[in-house]
């Protein structure tokens, strides 16, 4: 059986902003400025806050509705980050899910009042919502105005309950704390204390990660809410990316960052202008002295 725990309740000054309502902001004070890399996509804070609402217009025409659970199956990053701003701004409360989730043993799905199923799949039901596959063109086809941008300037509501959060369900018993705006934005605030100076004026977040990793989606939401870049990448190409100037703020699993070290090529690092945070463990001495000598100086 899957359990649902309250999470606490934090105040900060961000309590009443939203990334939606800063996405509409970005976009029409810095239409051209890149919001999202993905691939060979880029993405401006324009053509991002269109996507958004062109998202949230499509799942309302097909039953989504205010104050409803929805699951979120999608691999391909933008499309996930597409629906993920979109639900929220319709009000709709998201969790993020592998396909692997649905159904026995997980059951995860049977918290959901609907499941948004971007990815191809066989399996169907009455709460299923199934894109097609040429979803993601077809947005990226559709003309972008300066019109329109309503649905992302809803005020937020702080105590909201716009996300669920998994456990790893090392335990068996898998569950998930329910994340109001307030504390979403308190977790942000939060991040914003420890960030040096460069990364605040506009964050270049390498993002190795999907949005089943909360830290990633807390950072992804910071990064936009700055009006910075997100740079979906992966482990294999990281290492390049940072030696082509590309980057000023990455996050990484403690083994993950294990392994890039292993293989880092020597004579072209440290990066002065990056700051480095980790996750999932404290860092060994031994480890954080080859990401000082080999990475960067800068880690949190």
């Amino acid at each position: 059986m899957t359990r649902v725990q309250g999470g606490p309740s934090l105040t900060g000054s961000l309590a009443l902003a939203s990334v939606c309502m800063n996405l509409a902001d970005h976009g029409r004070a810095r239409p051209d400025a890149i919001a999202v890399v993905h691939g060979d996509l880029r993405v401006t804070y324009r053509s991002l806050a269109q996507h958004v609402v062109f998202v949230a217009d499509d799942l309302t025409d097909r039953g989504l509705r205010p104050g409803q659970i929805a699951g979120v199956v999608a691999s391909d990053r933008y499309l996930h980050l597409l629906i993920l701003l979109a639900a929220q701004a319709l009000g709709v409360t998201t969790m993020s899910l592998a396909q692997a989730e649905l159904g026995a043993p997980a059951r995860l799905d049977g918290l959901c009042d609907r499941i948004i199923m971007a990815d191809p799949s066989s399996s169907g039901s009455d709460k299923m919502l199934s894109m097609p596959r040429d979803w993601l063109q077809a947005i990226l086809g559709w003309p972008v105005t300066d019109r329109g941008w309503g649905a992302l300037e809803r005020d937020p509501d702080p105590d909201f309950r716009v996300r669920l959060i998994k456990s790893s369900g090392t335990t068996g018993v898998p569950k998930v704390m329910g994340m109001t705006h307030r504390v979403q934005q308190g977790v942000i605030e939060k991040i914003l204390l420890h960030a040096p100076p460069f990364v605040l004026a506009h964050p270049d977040f390498l993002c190795l990660y999907n949005f089943a990793v909360r830290a990633a989606h807390a950072r992804v939401l910071l990064t936009l809410q700055q009006g910075g870049t997100v740079q979906f990448t992966g482990a294999n190409v990281i290492w390049d990316q940072l030696a082509s100037g590309i980057g000023n703020y990455a996050m990484f699993v403690a083994g993950d960052l294990e392994r890039l070290v292993r293989t880092v090529r020597h004579g072209s690092g440290p990066f002065a202008s990056l700051y480095l945070e980790v996750i999932g463990a404290a860092v060994p001495p031994q480890l954080r002295q080859a990401v000082q000598a080999r990475v960067t100086r800068r880690t949190g």
